[in-house]
């Protein structure tokens, strides 16, 4: 229904408009703060579009719609506050206001009197202005509120950020005695171990005479219970290592197969179980570069995990080729009894053990899975599992192909990634050389090793190192044509090269070496001290 249609060409044709809406929106029961609300933003509308003299259209249905109709306005001009959030912009030119009606409220015949009353008006105009004093003190209050909670809240955030510095101090100095003491502890707990063991084995051999069978089965008892806390105790001492972030990687080349072969026979004399068959399968990759005793520690794990838990069929170890091309993937897999897919997501955390009654038969200590997948990350690789209930398990590891060319991240340690400025370098041929070394370097810093020239060469360009301590005699290619093509190669030709020999020095590689080092007069405090000034000057530069 159309209750009005006003041309706006002068101010008090405004004061028409907001008369006719507010009385009608009075007629439909709407309190005066609803009224004042509306009436405001139709009155910031109007004023600012007067200029563009509009046509304002009152209509009245399950709705009261108000329109301004102007052509020569657009919505960008519009900068009133009152009516932002009741004005719609319907099309350029038109923007139009809804005010949904109460329910019960009666309609107006058209005929109802809407005459201007400029008193009306007036008094309309004073209560505006009262109820925008009104909001303005609310929102004031509330400002205000707002200040001293957020104030508040600044303070309580400055005592938390203290209390979390203090606590992060203290679990700090918790780690690093939980740590120390493991070590210490499982060092002294192995020795007496080692003897129990070593006493049984005695016993078992008859060298002192021949035992009843109740004495050979007590015996055995002790042997199996000596055997399991050694390994607890092992599994403790290799995870203090790994959490102070004092494991050294020492890694050197490593036919596939022949390092596999080298733990079929290892097992083979350990397991002897006729029920479960243990394959290994021939591999695809002829060599890695990687760390021979972390990688056996890991398989071994796998390996002896899958037996434990494979009553028949059999246990199957596979090394191939990634699909990238750049890794090599190491799978065990068995057909025994699995692991629910809830499990699967936790057995890599520490201390957790599946609860199924063969592990009630081959107990524990819910660390090896943990120190594996740890190992494996500090070869720069990753663990993953697929297993299904009653089929079996395959637990993998993926890890580089060449030790150096992803980046590590180990807890405490440092990462080794190409530009590691804690990264050293040991180019010898010599394992006795590089032990030396690698024993004075490795509390301070993370060391590789090339046991030849051009495992050094290739290995400084991929992982470039800090520095590089480079043996001169070695067969193949020896440490001066090393030196030459480092220094030749503008990927390795800034990194410090120290030279380390028997044997007196030409003028050509005294040129090319940063420093030098005579074997017979490399201790402890010559090497640091003078691999600390050079890799000082290098990071002043």
């Amino acid at each position: 229904m159309l209750l009005r249609e006003i041309t706006l060409e002068a101010p008090k044709d405004i004061m028409v408009v907001k008369e006719t809406t507010r009385k009608t929106m009075d007629s439909l029961g709407f309190s005066v703060e609803e009224q004042l609300r509306v009436v405001s933003g139709i009155s910031e509308v109007c004023w600012f579009s007067l200029s563009a003299r509009p046509v304002v259209v009152i209509f009245l249905d399950n709705y009261l719609k108000v329109q301004i109709i102007s052509k020569g306005l657009t919505w960008n001009e519009l900068d009133f506050f009152a009516g932002e959030d009741i004005v719609t912009n319907i099309k350029e030119g038109i923007y139009e206001i809804n005010i949904p009606l109460n329910e019960g409220s009666k309609i107006p015949d058209k005929s109802d009197g809407l005459s201007l009353d400029i008193w009306d008006e007036l008094r309309l105009q004073d209560q505006h202005i009262l109820y925008l004093l009104k909001e303005l003190q609310v929102r004031e209050h509330d400002l205000i509120e707002m200040s001293r909670e957020l104030d508040e809240t600044n303070r309580g955030v400055i005592a938390l950020s203290i209390e979390l510095e203090e606590k992060a101090e203290h679990l700090e100095r918790v780690s690093d005695f939980r740590g120390r003491f493991l070590s210490n502890m499982s060092h002294e707990f192995r020795t007496p171990i080692n003897s129990i063991i070593a006493l049984v084995r005695i016993l078992l051999d008859r060298v002192d005479g021949s035992l009843s069978a109740e004495q050979d089965k007590q015996v055995r008892f002790i042997q199996s219970s000596a055997e399991e806390l050694l390994e607890m105790v092992n599994d403790l001492l290799d995870l203090a290592k790994v959490e102070a972030g004092k494991v050294t990687v020492n890694p050197t080349e490593i036919n596939v197969n022949e390092f596999l072969a080298t733990l079929r026979g290892m097992f083979r004399v350990l397991f002897g179980s006729k029920s479960v068959e243990l394959v290994f399968e021939k591999s695809n990759v002829e060599t890695i570069y990687t760390d021979e005793a972390k990688l056996s520690q890991i398989l071994r794990n796998f390996i002896s995990n899958a037996l434990k838990f494979t009553e028949r069929g059999e246990v199957r170890v596979i090394a191939n080729l990634s699909e990238t091309g750049k890794e090599i993937v190491f799978s065990v897999s068995d057909t025994g009894i699995g692991i629910s897919e809830r499990d699967q997501e936790r057995i890599f955390e520490e201390y957790v053990q599946v609860d199924t009654y063969l592990q009630k038969v081959h107990k524990g200590t819910g660390l090896g899975l943990y120190l594996s997948k740890k190992l494996v990350e500090l070869l720069g690789g990753s663990v993953s599992v697929t297993s299904e209930l009653g089929k079996g398990s395959m637990f993998s590891a993926t890890i580089p192909l060449r030790y150096g060319e992803e980046s590590v991240d180990l807890q405490g340690g440092y990462g080794v990634s190409a530009g590691n400025d804690r990264l050293i370098l040991l180019v010898d041929d010599e394992e006795v050389d590089r032990y030396i070394l690698r024993d004075y370097l490795s509390e301070d810093y993370l060391v590789v090793e090339a046991k030849n020239g051009t495992d050094g060469l290739s290995l400084a360009r991929d992982v470039r190192p800090a520095a590089i301590f480079l043996d001169l005699v070695m067969p193949g290619m020896d440490g001066k044509e090393v030196l030459k093509r480092l220094k030749g190669d503008e990927t390795t030709a800034d990194i410090p090269v120290i030279i380390v020999t028997s044997q007196e020095l030409d003028s050509e590689v005294m040129c090319m070496a940063t420093a030098f080092i005579y074997k017979c007069n490399r201790d402890r405090e010559v090497v640091l001290s003078m691999l600390e000034k050079i890799l000082e000057k290098e990071n002043s530069l």
